[in-house]
């Protein structure tokens, strides 16, 4: 019983220790799954036109937000290539379903998303958002 209870205590150290390291390289990992999520909840279950605002200040200056975006509804927003980092730079790849909602026709475009971890802002998108044909 003793060597079980010993065992399982080395196991829970080593566990507590590998934790400890991995939580201090995690910050600008989770903050970048934080905007990430938030930009695909934004997208997925609010107005499109609002994911401009996660644009780089740089961008978002010399960027025209598109007429008619109010008629898109995005129905499907699937991660096909997970998050990679390199330094202060991201990038996933995503597809996104969506519809015009006065034509009912369903519609997809493949989204290559570059981020950058942005000294005052966190994680913004550094390309432009793709046009909803």
């Amino acid at each position: 019983m003793r060597k079980i209870v010993l065992i399982l205590s080395m196991f829970l150290l080593v566990g507590c220790n590998t934790a400890s390291v991995s939580n201090t390289l995690k910050p600008d990992v989770e903050k970048l799954r934080e905007a990430l999520r938030a930009y695909k909840v934004t997208l997925r279950w609010g107005e499109v036109v609002d994911v401009y605002a996660f644009l780089s200040p740089e961008l978002k200056e010399r960027t025209t937000i598109p007429a008619g975006l109010e008629n898109i509804k995005v129905t499907d927003y699937e991660v096909l290539v997970p998050p990679s980092i390199d330094g202060e730079k991201a990038q996933q790849r995503v597809r996104v379903r969506y519809i015009h909602q006065d034509r009912q026709v369903v519609r997809s475009l493949m989204d290559h998303q570059l981020w950058t971890n942005h000294s005052e802002k966190g994680w913004v998108r550094s390309n432009p958002i793709p046009f909803f044909k």
